[in-house]
């Protein structure tokens, strides 16, 4: 009947406590662990959109140092010839 899959009672009880027990403390750590990786996947896609627009900017600024060197070096071989 209902019991056949039950090897005793005191088994089954054991069974019920673990299961409790599992409960209680894996299911919310699962639950802390799964919010932690989603805060760090925001915090990521922060750290990677500031690194763009940094990136950009410095390589921005580097191009525009390139193009005053250019228009400098222009300038003096304009000047020496």
């Amino acid at each position: 009947m209902l019991t056949e899959g039950i090897k005793t009672s005191i088994d089954w009880k054991k069974e019920v406590e673990m299961g409790q027990l599992w409960w209680r403390r894996v299911l919310p750590l699962e639950k802390r662990i799964r919010r932690s990786s989603s805060i760090a996947q925001k915090m990521g896609a922060k750290v990677k959109k500031a690194l763009k627009t940094k990136l950009k900017k410095v390589a921005a600024a580097s191009h525009a140092a390139e193009k005053k060197e250019a228009a400098a070096a222009d300038y003096l071989v304009g000047f020496l010839s």
